[in-house]
């Protein structure tokens, strides 16, 4: 990787840590949650068939593990403020209206355990998994990309201990 990937040289272990870890994280979510469809859409069908086995047996789906999580991407993106999403979170390149409209309304307005926080947080780590994939890689990795990073998988761990349920 030294030798052939720019940037990825100079950086410090930390930020290879985070970049390994949810690199495989993503794999293993992708394969045993999604089917090896890692597409948004495969994400939100996940969170909707969760949702709907949790409600069959008679309790909601269990958001309350994501909430720090949600917390974390909310101190990120919610100009508290005023109410509304910040720039970063208009940096963020959401491929269809309607999924940066789930995000931002879950990141704004939604309080309570409804599994829209677990879509918006499936989503947000798509966008994360982008970036890092396609997008501006490691080049500029910085302590707040390594904490979303530490954020998203902690999210992937949880998102995939509820496809063994």
């Amino acid at each position: 990787m030294n030798q052939h990937q720019i940037g990825y040289a100079h950086l410090d272990e930390e930020d290879r840590a985070a970049i390994r870890e949810f690199s495989l994280l993503w794999s293993v979510f992708e394969l045993q949650a999604l089917l090896g469809d890692g597409s948004v859409e495969a994400m939100i069908g996940y969170s909707d068939e969760l949702a709907k086995l949790a409600e069959q047996e008679g309790h909601g789906l269990l958001v309350a593990p994501f909430i720090p999580h949600l917390t974390y991407f909310r101190r990120q993106f919610v100009d508290d403020r005023r109410s509304s999403t910040n720039e970063l979170f208009d940096q963020i390149n959401f491929a269809r209206s309607e999924h940066r409209q789930l995000v931002s309304r879950a990141l704004i307005t939604l309080r309570d355990e409804t599994p829209e926080l677990v879509k918006a947080l499936l989503i947000i780590v798509h966008r994360l998994r982008d970036s890092l994939f396609r997008g501006l890689k490691w080049q500029r990795c910085s302590k707040k990309q390594r904490d979303d990073l530490y954020h998203a998988s902690k999210i992937l761990m949880k998102a995939t201990d509820l496809a063994r349920v």
